[in-house]
């Protein structure tokens, strides 16, 4: 299921966003890849539409980034956790972040450091095969 993009063109000029949702490729795996700018809200609601897709189910989700850039600051990454501990449908959820720039990678490893509980674990990778086999060896278990 692909989200319609946002034209952010208007918008100061950044690139355009969309996030698109794949529930079937691999299995017991939501995968979404989010390509252009997001910003907090963006990020918000891409993260409920996914757990209302996955619900019902253990969650384990790869987060393709590596197309995405962030418009965050470190308060919203600390807003962005806070929104997921409340609102995200725990079941042992496990999330493996697939960055490859800097930037981003370093603000999901913030989110990582400040989300992470016993009932939600999270992985932030640089290569795919990587994230790929910590979260299928978790969706098999």
């Amino acid at each position: 299921m692909q989200r319609p993009p946002v034209d952010r063109q208007a918008a100061g000029g950044l690139q355009e966003m969309t996030v698109t949702f794949d529930l079937e490729s691999v299995e017991g795996v939501a995968v979404g890849v989010a390509r252009g700018s997001l910003d907090l809200t963006e990020i918000k609601e891409s993260m409920a539409t996914l757990w209302s897709l996955a619900s019902g189910r253990e969650i384990r989700v790869l987060w393709d980034l590596r197309d995405a850039q962030f418009d965050l600051s470190a308060g919203d990454v600390l807003r962005l956790a806070e929104f997921a501990k409340q609102r995200a449908p725990f079941n042992n959820l496990r999330m493996a972040f697939l960055l490859t720039k800097d930037l981003e990678f370093g603000l999901v490893r913030m989110f990582e450091a400040f989300r992470e509980t016993k009932d939600a674990q999270i992985g932030v990778f640089r290569d795919k095969k990587h994230a790929s086999d910590w979260i299928a060896s978790s969706a098999a278990q």
